[in-house]
């Protein structure tokens, strides 16, 4: 006699032929053995390139693209700085907020 179990067992018809073993094997990837050769760029720094307004680097001149753009950083925190620097005099002789109260208006 069987259980109720292996009744309902019987009952029930399988679709899709049983499970599967496995799946797919993914190919791994051959890894480029090059070394020194191999050179890529994300987009964020094409993005950050585009913004600082430079030709993103090359495999050919990345140093002087590095020096390049170290002189550009400094540029622009000394013109920071003396942004900053304006500004903190504005204020303190008042002429920023009387700026500020002409534009409400």
């Amino acid at each position: 006699m069987k259980s109720k179990r292996e009744r309902e067992d019987e009952a029930l018809i399988k679709v899709g032929g049983g499970s599967k073993k496995g799946g797919k094997q993914q190919k791994k990837k051959e890894q480029k053995d090059e070394g020194d050769d191999y050179f890529s760029l994300n987009i964020d720094l094409l993005n950050s390139c585009s913004f600082l307004k430079i030709s993103p680097p090359k495999k050919e001149n990345l140093l002087t693209w590095l020096t390049d753009l170290r002189a550009k950083i400094d540029y622009y925190n000394q013109e920071g700085e003396k942004r900053l620097k304006e500004e903190e005099e504005k204020i303190l002789a008042g002429e920023l907020a009387e700026d500020a109260e002409q534009e409400k208006e």
